[in-house]
């Protein structure tokens, strides 16, 4: 059974503190711990929150996509985490299975949330099954614990991970004070809105080629 802090009701909106929570959760190549307090494991970094409908083939297949990208978050800095609506048990034995599709042990833990508690929390319950799975949503955290992006799919779809390193790429960017065209990857050009004053130029990143008073291009690092 899980040990739960109170968390609010309602889902959490863009610019929202994060919650924090505590519960069961799997074992992990870099942790023996089965328990997580979601604060203190994602403290002063950038994190990924999957909600998974169940633990299904497309879940597994978007588990195992994350772990063969591990040196593409771990070098962005980025804690990832997932849960599912099932027992402890049930979630160690999916995490090896997951671990034999990608080819190597988890490096992140699966929250076991069998009591609905995290979800129901964070409304992620699918009352089109009538409270026995969750939504297929992705929180991007940033490293102020401030929710700054969420995803949502349908649970039969899983989740392209190029796509949300892509998107953490950009907002990872914005912060530097420039803003970020379509399909923009590391090394595209960005812009400088144009209340942005000539001398707060400085503040942008080393790599930064100015084309003109307000376009700007990055260079990947």
């Amino acid at each position: 059974m899980h040990t739960h802090s109170l968390m609010p009701k309602k889902r959490p909106h863009v610019g929202d503190k994060f919650p924090d929570f505590k519960a069961a959760c799997s074992k992990t190549e870099l942790s023996a711990e089965t328990q997580l307090s979601w604060h203190n494991y994602i403290d002063g970094h950038w994190a990924i929150l999957m909600s998974e409908p169940a633990n299904t083939a497309v879940s597994a297949t978007e588990l195992g996509s994350l772990n063969q990208l591990r040196q593409e978050f771990e070098k962005r800095q980025i804690k990832i985490c997932a849960f599912s609506c099932s027992s402890t048990e049930s979630i160690e034995l999916w995490s090896k299975d997951v671990a034999t599709l990608s080819g190597d042990q988890l490096f992140f833990p699966i929250i076991a949330d069998d009591d609905h508690t995290v979800a129901n929390s964070l409304g992620l319950v699918d009352r089109e099954h009538q409270h026995s799975t969750t939504e297929r949503v992705c929180f991007i955290i940033d490293s102020d614990k401030c929710l700054q992006m969420i995803l949502m799919y349908p649970a039969s779809i899983g989740f392209s991970f190029v796509e949300i390193l892509r998107v953490i790429d950009n907002l990872q960017t914005e912060r530097t004070g420039v803003v970020t065209p379509s399909d923009w990857k590391p090394g595209g050009t960005c812009y400088v809105p144009e209340k942005e004053k000539q001398e707060e130029y400085a503040k942008l990143p080393q790599g930064v080629t100015k084309q003109d008073e307000n376009v700007h291009s990055i260079a990947s690092t």
